[in-house]
């Protein structure tokens, strides 16, 4: 029987949960997110907080990996009313000039408007195109962020950085927008390939050491345990744990550097 960074056991992992972190960006805004995995998680969470949001038209942005790995969730967004979905090439190749014209012709196209939500669903590179698009259509629209790997769920979505690559320089083209609310559900991480679970976790090890306190102390409780049992790495309550001490270690910095320049 394990137990997670929380002290909770890994084996209820079965029931759904939802703990909620507000993140403050200085004076400029507050984002809600809400973070959760198991169950109806999803269903009853996320779903009718998206709904709830009232928009006449949803435009779901994410790539064709992501539609694969999830195609059921990608189903539940897509019965929502007035949703439409736009896809993007997967990692680095959506972050271009090219995409961000085409998700914003989609949106236009489809009848997209001031009251329409974009939902970014997907890894780091389609949340920076979607939060990209929606701070610049009608000089800046709702966002919402779904992220489903470990990287963009503890160090990406905490943010209101959006951006695109240009001239061969990464995210030399881009702006502050706050999003609307944040949904990660740490189910998403079981099915990453091992790369990019490191890739998430050198991140925040990163992070860690620079931050220190209770930060470093979690990781390098799971650090500890993963040497003694590397199958914690698909389980979702310990995944929570680590993405949940990530967000809060960005957090004291946020509430002093909105635009994270200055603490950095």
């Amino acid at each position: 029987m394990r137990t997670n960074l929380n002290g909770t056991f890994a084996e209820e992992r079965h029931e759904s949960t939802i703990e909620t972190i507000t993140i403050q960006f200085g004076d400029t805004g507050a984002l809600p997110t809400y973070l959760g995995h198991g169950g109806a998680f999803f269903d009853e969470t996320i779903i009718p907080r998206i709904r709830a949001l009232a928009a006449d038209r949803l435009f779901i942005v994410t790539d064709e990996t992501v539609a694969r790995l999830h195609a059921t969730r990608l189903d539940a967004f897509r019965s929502l009313e007035s949703a439409h979905v736009i896809h993007v090439p997967s990692g680095e190749a959506a972050k271009t000039f090219e995409v961000l014209g085409h998700v914003a012709e989609e949106v236009l196209r489809n009848g997209g408007t001031k009251q329409s939500v974009i939902i970014g669903f997907g890894g780091g590179c389609v949340i920076n195109v979607a939060g990209l698009v929606a701070g610049l259509l009608y000089r800046g629209i709702r966002v919402v962020y779904v992220p489903t790997t470990f990287l963009a769920q503890h160090d990406v979505v905490p943010s209101r950085k959006t951006a695109i690559n240009f001239c061969n320089r990464k995210n030399s083209f881009g702006i502050y927008h706050l999003a609307t609310a944040v949904f990660i559900d740490s189910d998403f991480l079981t099915s990453l390939p091992a790369s990019e679970f490191l890739s998430g976790l050198g991140e925040l090890t990163k992070n860690g050491l620079i931050l220190g306190g209770a930060p470093w102390q979690n990781i390098t409780r799971f650090l500890a345990a993963y040497a003694r049992d590397p199958s914690i790495a698909r389980d979702p309550a310990w995944l929570l744990g680590l993405v949940r001490s990530g967000i809060e270690a960005k957090c004291g910095l946020l509430r002093l550097d909105a635009t994270e320049v200055k603490e950095a």
